[in-house]
């Protein structure tokens, strides 16, 4: 399978129009933004790696690129500042912080292909 560029678009709903914020990576899957810090969290499946950049796509940061798979769930958790994700080619359910330190697998027993992930800090 080849993995083809795709972009994360800004609409502005006032007047109908759209630009790429974020271009240039091979097959995003995930996404999710941390509203608190104005930044947005992806996956992608051709960099094999997770990325952030402010809400506005500039200073892109890779958080992480070690082992990672396919993943296809992200999740930011605002009020600890965790990034959770899903990765279906290891089979696991990992959290780091949202600079990418500190991760560690969740889940790994008896998973099989995990996709989305949501958070609820609230219920914890």
């Amino acid at each position: 399978m080849v993995a083809t560029e795709t972009k994360i678009f800004r609409v502005d709903y006032k007047t109908s129009s759209s630009h790429a914020i974020i271009s240039g990576h091979q097959g995003n899957l995930a996404l999710d933004v941390d509203v608190n810090n104005r930044q947005i969290y992806w996956s992608s499946r051709g960099n094999r790696a997770i990325f952030r950049a402010d809400i506005d796509g500039t200073n892109t940061v890779r958080v992480t690129d070690k082992n990672i798979g396919m993943c296809g769930g992200l999740a930011v958790e605002w009020r600890s500042n965790l990034l959770y994700w899903t990765d279906a080619t290891f089979d696991k359910i990992e959290v780091a912080s949202l600079n990418g330190r500190n991760r560690r697998v969740l889940f790994h027993d008896d998973l099989i292909d995990p996709w989305g992930i949501a958070v609820e800090p609230e219920a914890g």
